[in-house]
């Protein structure tokens, strides 16, 4: 997803409740703040990642048992460090984007506002790694399909969100010749809406 498409995305997740869609839905839009881990084989030491997203979810004002979920995340890393693939030492930054659908289940504890879920789903994930060793600039993208799980638990009070989310996420690029797996282990807040 292109970074000038960022704003517009969150208008429509923040201000989605006020729509008079949503009139007859229910749902939540929460921020996350939190890490990715990526394959260490693959992608140290660019493994570790600080990680931002926007997560939606809505049903319709029944007993439907699920909700539809559509979210998107985006992480990073900076390392200075020597490879070989950029003729030696360099500056390098590695990006992920992941923007995926799929479904939500929330389970509420009885007499609490407490509410365990699981989710899973489809993913497509862009990634890419730049490098300046000073003279040249080295860069190279790719994007693929895959898998996503997770599970967590919110906290609604009134009608804001707390929680937590744990997630794991599948897919494989191709990055300067190289196979790397692009998913992996997320973990984080999530502060949001429900209505």
């Amino acid at each position: 997803m292109k970074m000038k498409f960022i704003p517009v995305l969150v208008l429509v997740l923040l201000f989605f409740p006020a729509s008079g869609f949503a009139a007859g839905w229910t749902g939540n839009v929460n921020g996350f703040l939190g890490a990715k881990s990526l394959d260490e084989d693959d992608w140290e030491p660019l493994d570790e990642h600080g990680e931002i997203g926007v997560r939606f979810d809505f049903a319709p004002k029944t007993d439907f048992p699920i909700n539809f979920a559509i979210d998107w995340y985006v992480s990073g890393t900076s390392e200075a460090y020597s490879d070989p693939r950029f003729g030696g030492f360099a500056d390098v930054d590695a990006a992920t984007s992941e923007f995926a659908i799929g479904f939500r289940k929330y389970m509420p504890i009885p007499q609490t506002t407490f509410s365990p879920y699981l989710g899973a789903g489809l993913t497509s994930i862009a990634a890419s790694i730049e490098a300046d060793d000073g003279f040249f600039t080295y860069k190279d993208d790719d994007v693929d399909g895959g898998l996503w799980l997770e599970g967590g638990i919110v906290w609604t009070i009134r009608h804001v969100n707390l929680g937590l989310c744990l997630r794991y996420s599948d897919a494989e690029v191709t990055l300067f010749g190289e196979d790397l797996e692009v998913g992996g282990g997320h973990a984080g807040l999530i502060a949001g809406f429900h209505w």
